[in-house]
């Protein structure tokens, strides 16, 4: 049940209160995406203070689902402090995705097409690349991912325990 809209965030700042119950950005229903210099801030960097039951549900961005208009656009883009970072279905290209602090950075989900990101850096989250639902066909330039020990132990950087994963990834 897609709109005939098309999602223009351009020069934008989303500030959610700590633990946010719900998605920042949700565009999932919009035909197609265009977000450039975008930050997505949730207040909070530290996970192990995140109450999992009511944040678990929360995103920083949802990018339009399957079967959309073929065209999802992201040139810069952070992400700080949600449960999920960004989800990903098909026909994403991103250029500079960031993501600080999020239990899972980035959730590829179910896709007929392709997606593609150029530059990814994914910095103290405990999973960063989750693919759910589906198979995803994702190539990813480079991934720059960084731990912090000192606050919680990394559980893993790539989770993908039923196979949906394919394409290719630098890092």
């Amino acid at each position: 049940n897609f709109s005939n809209v098309r999602a223009r965030l351009i020069d934008l700042t989303a500030r959610l209160p700590v633990d946010p119950q719900i998605t920042a950005v949700d565009v999932s229903l919009c035909s197609m995406m265009e977000v450039d210099n975008v930050a997505i801030d949730a207040g909070q960097y530290y996970i192990p203070g995140m109450s999992l039951p009511t944040a678990n549900t929360s995103y920083g961005l949802c990018t339009p689902r399957l079967n959309n208009g073929a065209y999802t656009r992201i040139g810069t883009l952070g992400v700080i402090g949600f449960y999920y970072g960004i989800q990903i279905s098909e026909h994403t290209q991103a250029h500079d995705l960031a993501i600080f602090g999020c239990s899972r950075a980035a959730e590829f989900v179910a896709a007929n097409h392709s997606s593609w990101v150029s530059r990814m850096g994914v910095y103290d989250c405990p999973r960063a690349l989750v693919f759910t639902g589906g198979t995803h066909v994702t190539h990813i330039g480079t991934i720059q991912i960084e731990h912090d020990a000192t606050t919680w132990a990394p559980v893993y950087d790539l989770d993908d325990g039923s196979n949906y994963a394919s394409g290719s990834l630098r890092w």
